[in-house]
């Protein structure tokens, strides 16, 4: 069997529901016509009779299933009542509350950057953290359960690993400290200029102050500078981690390097058109839509089947502000319906429902058309609305985003692009405050 078949048997092994091909196409970065070869092989490979499971094409997917000669102890295993995995979310806050006990929920929803309400509850309510008294401030503060103790081994909380076990290498927590020194200052300062950047832009590793300035991507620059090709003020630097800013005087070979000009544009993706700076199979990359020589980068993703306003950027700090949880800046989506929703799936819809990653945040959702809607997010979970429209019954047969924060699709032509001015930027980065 070959290496892209077992891939995409790992791929239906992790997923819950039946996974399309150009979904798989997608996730292994192979074109649609070598994962349906590879499909092929598996349903040889998984033929009945052979194995203990069997590939079933399923509601325009592929899923992996029981074998039927398995079917009556799967039936008995799975009518045992089972405690769910947790979620990320709860993961997080469970690691969060076993490392800095006593903690309250606004100090882990600081952490987390998102509020925490949901998985502090349902930890609560699984029995793996309990209240422990009251913050001067009044806020409840939580720590872990000996039940948390008994799941995990332990003998007392001094059985847990110390947490600077998993501290950052010297390298990350250099460009992690400079990443929240930027956080700190006045965002006026962030945003001086008409690209929507600092002035006063802040230092940064020397292999990605390469990759910006188009050498080399960051991997590659890493090994240049282990070459000694690099000279920092006249000086050769071989440390990929040594903090440079604009004003340094960075030569490659004895050319000098300039950081590059910060950019955005918008783009209406088509689709079929994947949101990655590249692709490596047949299908097109959305960067190819856009006639600059800038290394750019998708803020976010559309799936390939989905259309609309995607933002593409070579500057990190917006894109980040764009895209954190912790910002909640507003996207909004058309999506047509397969048949019309119910007044009362629109009221699920707006007040959140639950998904598999678990619950969605509310969103603002109205009817456009008779089996159209338009509903707004502020988080950014994969294939979000296609899973909170099946969550009430439906599907969703188009689906293009509107607008991205203030931004809007407008006119922009399908396939089209246009670089986004100095305002428009202000703006996003006002969105994101």
């Amino acid at each position: 069997m070959s290496d892209l078949a077992r891939t995409v048997e790992a791929l239906l092994f992790l997923s819950a529901q039946p996974v399309a091909v150009a979904d798989l196409a997608e996730a292994t970065e192979a074109t649609e016509g070598q994962v349906s070869e590879a499909i092929e092989l598996l349903r040889e490979d998984l033929a009945e009779g052979r194995r203990g499971v069997v590939l079933r094409e399923v509601a325009g997917g592929f899923a992996l299933a029981s074998d039927p000669a398995s079917e009556e102890a799967a039936r008995r295993l799975l009518a045992k009542p089972r405690t769910p995995p947790l979620t990320q979310a709860q993961a997080e806050t469970l690691a969060i509350v076993a490392s800095l006990q006593p903690v309250s929920r606004p100090e882990i929803a600081r952490i987390r950057g998102v509020s925490s309400e949901s998985a502090v509850q349902t930890l609560a309510e699984r029995g793996l953290i309990e209240e422990s008294g009251r913050s001067r401030f009044g806020a409840a503060i939580f720590k872990t359960s000996e039940l948390f103790e008994r799941l995990f081994g332990l003998s007392g909380l001094d059985r847990l690993p110390e947490p600077s076990s998993f501290d950052p290498s010297p390298e990350d927590e250099r460009e992690l400290r400079e990443r929240l020194l930027k956080a700190g200052v006045p965002s006026e300062q962030q945003r001086g200029g008409s690209a929507g950047t600092s002035p006063d832009a802040p230092l940064v590793r020397l292999a990605k102050f390469l990759a910006h300035g188009g050498v080399a991507s960051r991997r590659a620059a890493e090994r240049i500078i282990a070459s000694g090709r690099i000279t920092v003020g006249g000086e050769v630097v071989t440390d990929p981690a040594r903090d440079v800013g604009e004003g340094d005087d960075v030569r490659v070979d004895g050319s000098p390097v300039g950081a590059e000009v910060r950019e955005a544009w918008a783009v209406n993706k088509p689709a079929g058109v994947v949101s990655t700076a590249r692709e490596p199979g047949e299908r097109p990359a959305v960067v190819e839509l856009v006639d600059s020589p800038a290394r750019l980068y998708p803020v976010g993703r559309l799936d390939a089947e989905s259309t609309g306003l995607l933002l593409l950027t070579n500057d990190g700090e917006l894109a980040n502000r764009l895209t954190h949880p912790r910002y909640g800046v507003a996207k909004a989506y058309r999506a047509r319906l397969r048949r019309p929703p119910a007044d009362r799936d629109l009221e699920r819809l707006r007040g959140g429902v639950e998904l598999e990653d678990g619950p969605t945040a509310p969103a603002e959702v109205i009817r456009v058309g008779e089996c159209e809607i338009e509903i707004v997010l502020r988080e950014g979970r994969n294939r979000q609305v296609r899973r909170m429209v099946e969550a009430v019954g439906n599907r969703v047969l188009a689906l293009r985003r509107v607008r991205f924060g203030s931004l809007e699709l407008g006119s922009l032509a399908e396939g089209g692009s246009r670089r986004l001015s100095g305002e428009e930027i202000s703006r996003l980065w006002k969105d994101a405050e």
